[in-house]
């Protein structure tokens, strides 16, 4: 949602915008970062959640016997 509000001495202008989008499977909603640029260009960056392989993988220590 945007909000722009200007004052003049005669007249006073409001605009405001509201759109929803739906975010895809796995994405970490709670970092999800918008960027609206000076040309009106909005971009919505959502990060993946890890994969499984990645959350189990574990290391595991080799030990060399001569």
């Amino acid at each position: 949602e945007a909000k722009h509000e200007e004052k003049a001495d005669d007249h006073f202008l409001s605009r405001q915008f509201s759109r929803k989008y739906t975010l895809p499977e796995g994405c970490e909603a709670h970092k999800v970062q918008s960027n609206l640029s000076a040309d009106g260009v909005l971009l919505i960056t959502a990060p993946k959640k890890p994969s499984l392989k990645q959350v189990e993988s574990t290391a595991i220590p080799v030990t060399y016997q001569k």
